[in-house]
C-alpha cells in the first residue's frame, strides 16, 4: 500500500492550549490552574512577544532569495513566501561582462535536456560566472536571451547554460536570430522566429538597431498577430518605403561572458532602499 504526502500544513494553537502546555511543562494541570495563573501565563506570554519585537527581526525568519532581473522588465515578482523585505538588506548585484561580439549561432541542444551548449566566445568564461546572449536566438526549440549562470565549460571558448525548459529537437551548432519581413505601403513587420512563444499582446523587444524597408527597428514592439508558432507580426510607427527581409544583427547572435581579473569574478553590489512618502 502506498501513501501521498499532502503537503506542509499550518499548525496555530490558540493561546489558552498554548498556556496550558507550558502550565503542564511545570508539573500543573488543567483541573489544578485558577484563574489568577492564567491571567499569571497570558501577561507573561504577552511580555515575551514584545520582547521579541523590540528585539528586531527574528534571525531564524529570515531567508536570502534572488530574483534575476533581466533588462526590459518594468516589475519582477518576488516569491510567494517572501512576506517582507528588509529596507537595509537589498542589494543589486551587476556583473561586470566582457565587450558583445557578433558571431554566428553556434548552440547545441540535445532532446529533453535543458542543457545548451554555447560556443563561439572569444573569452573562455569561468564555470559559476555568467554569460549574456543579446540577441534572442531560437535553436532545438528554446528560445535564449539575457543572462545565464555557467555550468561548466566543455572546452575553449565554450560554455554550457541550463535553459529555462527542455529542448524539443536535437541541433549541434545552431540556431537562428528573428527575421524580419516588410511590404512596401504597410506599417506591418512579420516576423520569422522559429517556436517564439508569444501571444497577441505580450512584447517583443528587437535588441539591436535594425534597418528594413526603410524602417529602423529597435526596442519594445507589441505583438499584433500571431500567424503560426514560428511567425508573428509587429506594427512599426509608418510604412515601410519597399519590401525587404532583414535578418536582426545580420543574421548573428551577440554574446558577451563575465570578465575576471586575476582570477577573481568581477561583480558590484548596490544597496537599494525603500521610498519613503
Amino acid at each position: 500500500m502506498s501513501g501521498q504526502s499532502s503537503g506542509t500544513q499550518d499548525w496555530a494553537p490558540p493561546i489558552a492550549e498554548v498556556l496550558i502546555e507550558a502550565f503542564e511543562r511545570c508539573g500543573k494541570t488543567v483541573a489544578a490552574l485558577s484563574i489568577e495563573q492564567t491571567r499569571s501565563g497570558r501577561r507573561s506570554l504577552n511580555f515575551v512577544l514584545s520582547s521579541w519585537t523590540n528585539k528586531g527581526v527574528n534571525l531564524f525568519t529570515v531567508t536570502e532569495y534572488v530574483t534575476y532581473m533581466p533588462q526590459g522588465v518594468s516589475q519582477y515578482v518576488v516569491p510567494p513566501q517572501v512576506v517582507d523585505v528588509l529596507a537595509d538588506s537589498v542589494v543589486v548585484r551587476q556583473y561586470q561582462m566582457g565587450a558583445p561580439v557578433s558571431t554566428v549561432p553556434a548552440f547545441t541542444t540535445a532532446l529533453n535536456s535543458a542543457t545548451v551548449t554555447v560556443a563561439g566566445l572569444t573569452v573562455t568564461p569561468t564555470a559559476g560566472g555568467y554569460l549574456c546572449i543579446g540577441v534572442t536566438t531560437s535553436v532545438g526549440g528554446l528560445i535564449l536571451d539575457g543572462f545565464y549562470q555557467v555550468v561548466s565549460v566543455p572546452g575553449s571558448g565554450q560554455a554550457t547554460i541550463t535553459a529555462a525548459a527542455s529542448a524539443t529537437a536535437t541541433v549541434t551548432a545552431g540556431g537562428v536570430v528573428p527575421q524580419f519581413v516588410t511590404t512596401a505601403g504597410s506599417n506591418t513587420v512579420t516576423v520569422n522566429f522559429p517556436n517564439h512563444g508569444l501571444l497577441v499582446g505580450q512584447s517583443f523587444t528587437v535588441e539591436v538597431t535594425t534597418l528594413v524597408g526603410g524602417i529602423t527597428l529597435l526596442g519594445p514592439y507589441t505583438v499584433a498577430t500571431v500567424p503560426t508558432a514560428n511567425q508573428f507580426t509587429i506594427t512599426a510607427p509608418f510604412p515601410a518605403g519597399f519590401a525587404q527581409t532583414v535578418s536582426e544583427n545580420g543574421g548573428d547572435t551577440l554574446l558577451s561572458a563575465q570578465t575576471t581579473t586575476q582570477g577573481l569574478t568581477r561583480t558590484r553590489d548596490r544597496p537599494i532602499f525603500r521610498c519613503m512618502r
